[in-house]
């Protein structure tokens, strides 16, 4: 039997990863992951930086574990997990688009338009349709 309150903690995630989108790329921004290409200036993928962030989150876990008196910004352990979980799904796109990347020319200028029927793809699939 399915757990509700897992179910019920997928739908929080979904909450609070469209909300979170919304402040960090903008709503009307058409790049879901424009924050994440950020990591490009820096020299490393969004996927890269998609798992740097996830190491960041880690870190406050083993944090708060250790000691609970180190939650100082009013983010709770469960809120950091959720987060890190958030992380690891945004981590399987961006590894999928390196993917649709690597499959098609990267110097070609139309790998960008097989990126868009991807997105295009998820989108007609995603929560934003439920």
């Amino acid at each position: 039997m399915i757990s509700q309150e897992f179910l019920d903690l997928l739908d929080k995630m979904k909450i609070m990863h469209i909300d979170k989108n919304a402040g960090y790329s903008g709503m009307d921004n058409p790049d879901t992951w424009a924050n994440f290409r950020l990591a490009e200036n820096f020299g490393v993928s969004p996927f890269i930086g998609c798992m740097i962030r996830m190491s960041d989150k880690f870190s406050r876990v083993q944090s708060l574990i250790k000691n609970e008196e180190n939650e100082r910004v009013g983010e709770k352990l469960t809120d950091t997990l959720l987060d890190l979980a958030s992380y690891c799904l945004i981590a399987i796109c961006l590894y999928e688009e390196t993917e649709i990347v690597k499959q098609h020319n990267a110097e070609s200028p139309d790998w960008y338009k097989e990126l868009a029927e991807f997105e295009k793809f998820y989108s007609r699939n995603s929560y934003q349709n439920k």
